[in-house]
Order: structure tokens, then sequence, then C-alpha cells
């Protein structure tokens, strides 16, 4: 949806954000072959954005998470010693983290557009939040262990 938003690579470094190879570079180390890739659940609740102010919403969320995967990482490293860790790595996070906040600085300049990116950051986080307690589990036939 970000790479679908008019204007928003003139804002931020979208290439930079994108970091959905490394997670499928990862399932493939740890085995999970193309076709299985294929079928793993994708919500279906995030269409393309209407513009670049609720895109920073929305990016917000995204990023928010990327400090806890170093612990997630760790966690991961603990129980599955030889796991890829690719997507879990924070590098580059401060420059994304400065670079987003000069992003708001420049397009967010009056209150309404301040607050349309708090309203699509709550649209994101019940987004985040419906796809977490939705029907999908680590358990369902869809997602049998990769191991």
């Amino acid at each position: 949806a970000f790479a679908l938003t008019p204007g928003l690579a003139l804002v931020v470094d979208l290439r930079a954000r994108a970091r959905s190879s490394w997670l499928v570079q990862d399932l493939f180390e740890l085995g999970m072959r193309p076709t299985k890739l294929a079928r793993l659940p994708q919500s279906q609740s995030i269409l393309p954005f209407r513009d670049v102010i609720d895109a920073l919403g929305w990016l917000y969320v995204v990023e928010r998470s990327t400090p806890l995967h170093q612990i997630l990482a760790i966690e991961v490293a603990r129980e599955l010693p030889n796991a890829p860790l690719t997507f879990l790595s924070t590098r580059g996070f401060e420059m994304r983290k400065s670079a987003f906040e000069g992003a708001v600085e420049r397009v967010a300049t009056d209150r309404a557009s301040r607050e349309r990116i708090v309203d699509a950051a709550r649209e994101a986080f019940a987004c985040q939040r419906e796809w977490f307690e939705g029907p999908v589990r680590i358990s369902s036939p869809s997602l049998v262990a990769i191991r």
C-alpha cells in the first residue's frame, strides 16, 4: 500500500523501509517452499492510502515495533540457534525514525493534517489488533511447522 501512495516516495525512502523480502529470505532459509509461502494468510484489510498523510499514520505503526525486534531475535536465537534473523534486524531503524519525523514535520504543517495522521495510526492499530486476534493461529493447518 505504501508503494501505491502518490507522492510518498518523495517524502520517505520506501526502499529503505521495504523488509518483506527479508522475511521471505528467512522463511526460505528455514525450509519453507515458495508454494507454501504463497498460501500464507495475508491481511485483506489494508487498502491503498488516499494520500501521504494517511500513509504516514500507518507507517508510524509499522515502524513502532521495530525496536522490539532485537528482543525477539534474542529469544528466537535461544530457541532456534541456527535460525535466520534478517527480518528481525534493527539496522537502519534510527535513520528511518529520523527520516519519518522529518517527513511528518514537512507534511503535517497544520493541526488538521496532524490529526489525520493520528487517526490513520489509530486505524492501523485497529487493523493490527484485528489481525492478531483473528482466526489465523500458528497451529492452523495453513501454518504447519516449517522445520
